[in-house]
């Protein structure tokens, strides 16, 4: 099973990326009635989609025009039309269609989260080379880090003011002007900040660290108060109808029914240990595992383990 390390739920499928390469998986074959499979039920029909992309994907985004963002170890392309209804995937009778690959600044960093602003400029946080933006719809990019504490961004979040917020490993930062300069966030100086969002009724934001810390802020992101523990390790943090769901790398999935004032663990299954990233839909959550995707209904609900038939299907395959 390849480890998936990024998800983004399109219209009427799923974008899945890895150490594999990339995949689309049509939602209504993934959830598909399936076989018994270690306590949790297995989509057995679920395969993906050759996609020509056979390199590493660390991190995905679609925007509202439909494209695709792929972030790799040391590269950025687009797709065009990936999240219109019917995704223009590649022919396998034909010459595989491939995403296009972006003009990145020289020995850039390994691409750990995207943000698509209101002025439409795109941008990049890396490990290693801080954050870069496009202007352009995501065909160049460019550094855009000045200001920044330290140069390893875990997370970005747009503000519902559209400012952004970027979670660094000495703290938040938050921009304006399609975050060409970045302040350090008060109350946030030093911590190791693994992913942020806002809370499901919308009335403030919450921050995970990597140690185990819950920051929050009433503000907008503009200053930020430590507001408890949480698991060590997190990944990823998203809200969705229900709560809070957090991903950990070792201790599995968590959800928190109150704004984050305590958490529970999911119901156990041994292939929600390490947990590196999530995707929430109208209906459902996704999380990407280092043995494939899981789904499940909603925080604390049992999980549905989604074993593609097969992982990554790639042009050479095709060939």
């Amino acid at each position: 099973m390849a480890e998936v390390l990024a998800l983004a739920a399109a219209a009427t499928g799923l974008w899945v990326g890895g150490t594999g390469g990339l995949a689309f998986l049509p939602y209504d074959i993934a959830y598909g009635a399936g076989d018994a499979h270690d306590g949790a039920p297995v989509a057995t029909g679920w395969t993906s989609t050759a996609t020509g992309w056979t390199s590493a994907v660390s991190a995905l985004c679609l925007t509202e025009d439909g494209c695709l963002l792929i972030g790799g170890a040391d590269t950025i392309a687009r797709w065009s039309h990936a999240g219109v209804p019917a995704p223009r995937l590649p022919d396998p009778s034909g010459t595989p269609a491939t995403p296009e690959p972006a003009r990145v600044p020289a020995a850039i960093g390994p691409v750990s989260t995207f943000a698509a602003l209101p002025d439409r400029t795109l941008l990049a946080g890396t490990l290693g080379d801080g954050v870069v933006r496009s202007s352009d719809g995501g065909r160049s990019w460019q550094r855009s880090g000045f200001g920044l504490a330290s140069h390893e961004v875990n997370c970005l979040f747009v503000t519902a003011d559209g400012a952004v917020l970027a979670g660094t490993a000495k703290g938040l930062h938050r921009a304006r002007a399609g975050g060409r300069a970045w302040q350090l966030c008060p109350g946030s100086d030093g911590a190791p900040v693994a992913a942020l969002t806002h809370l499901p009724d919308g009335k403030g934001l919450v921050a995970v660290t990597e140690d185990g810390c819950l920051l929050r802020s009433r503000d907008g992101g503009t200053h930020w108060t430590r507001s408890g523990d949480v698991p060590e390790g997190a990944t990823a943090l998203l809200a969705m109808h229900g709560g809070l769901v957090l991903a950990t790398e070792g201790e599995g999935v968590h959800h928190s029914r109150d704004a984050g004032a305590t958490w529970a663990p999911t119901p156990p299954h041994r292939a929600l240990r390490t947990v590196h990233c999530l995707a929430v839909t109208t209906q459902a959550v996704h999380v990407g595992t280092d043995r494939g995707v899981a789904v499940s209904s909603g925080p604390g609900l049992p999980w549905q383990a989604l074993v593609p038939a097969t992982p990554y299907i790639t042009s050479r395959e095709h060939a």
